[in-house]
């Protein structure tokens, strides 16, 4: 456990776990990796639960990687932006140094947001999940930050498949009470 508000990960004991200094990190029997999607992706390796969650398809492992890939700036920059600007207004008390950052180009980003749904949406026509309508990787990647987004309120009026696939997510298990409540 590291706890981020107090710097922990700034500390030189976490450098020497990751020099990087940033979460996630994991230490397997000393062999050290971040990243998450790397961490993801090795443990599904190690585990031998790769299919379906990593398939071994060559082709629909790449599309797996494609949207893991894409996660960063296609998703995760744009609505950080928005869902920044919605906490604002929800708790204006609060300094939301992330959403500061994003505060110049918000327009953009709301527009980059829209472009992102748009493009889950058309991926989740007549489809359960992301790839081979199974439950993988990316999925597992892409649907907290869209939760994040269903938090804060974000309508999702122009884009019934990705909210559908959101509540299709949100049923399976591992999820209690306090996602209960942000729903």
């Amino acid at each position: 456990h590291v706890d981020l508000v107090k710097g922990e990960h700034l500390t030189e004991e976490f450098k020497k776990i990751n020099p990087m200094q940033t979460v996630p990190v994991l230490d397997h029997n000393g062999f050290k990796l971040n990243e998450s999607h790397t961490i993801m992706r090795y443990l599904c390796q190690i585990t031998n639960t790769s299919d379906p969650y990593y398939p071994s398809d060559p082709k629909a492992r790449a599309q797996v990687d494609q949207f893991l890939d894409w996660y960063h700036i296609g998703l995760r920059e744009p609505t950080c932006a928005v869902y920044g600007e919605i906490l604002h207004q929800m708790y204006p008390q609060v300094e939301i140094k992330l959403w500061k950052k994003h505060l110049n180009n918000l327009e953009m980003y709301k527009d980059q947001t829209k472009q992102s749904l748009r493009f889950l949406d058309n991926q989740l026509k007549d489809k359960d999940f992301l790839v081979n309508n199974s439950l993988t990787l990316a999925d597992l990647s892409l649907a907290p930050q869209v939760h994040t987004m269903k938090a804060v309120k974000y309508d999702f009026t122009d884009f019934p498949n990705v909210s559908n696939w959101m509540d299709r997510i949100m049923a399976g298990p591992g999820h209690g009470p306090l996602v209960e409540e942000l729903r």
